[in-house]
């Protein structure tokens, strides 16, 4: 059931922006791609890996020193992940 609700809460958000998103003019009278062509360019490549990553690496950057600042530094809480007991590891 969860591996259910992790498929469909993270499928669900793309699919609706596909949806919603409107058709591009002329798409259907470009010829198609050459059969050498792949789909995966060195610009395709770049642009995912280094530009995205870039700005993923920042955005996770700017979360942990947020939840720093808002903790005053004591980041105890984060240390585990799982159900608490009320107890602390011997």
């Amino acid at each position: 059931m969860q591996i259910l609700t992790i498929d469909l809460g993270t499928d669900m958000v793309p699919a609706l922006g596909l949806g919603v998103e409107s058709p591009e003019e002329g798409v259907m009278d470009k010829p198609p791609r050459r059969l050498s062509g792949r789909l995966l360019n060195r610009q395709l490549l770049l642009k995912a890996f280094v530009w995205y990553g870039l700005i993923e690496a920042a955005l996770a950057m700017g979360a942990f020193f947020l939840n720093y600042w808002v903790n005053q530094g004591n980041l105890n809480h984060l240390a585990s992940s799982g159900p608490s007991t009320g107890r602390r590891p011997p």
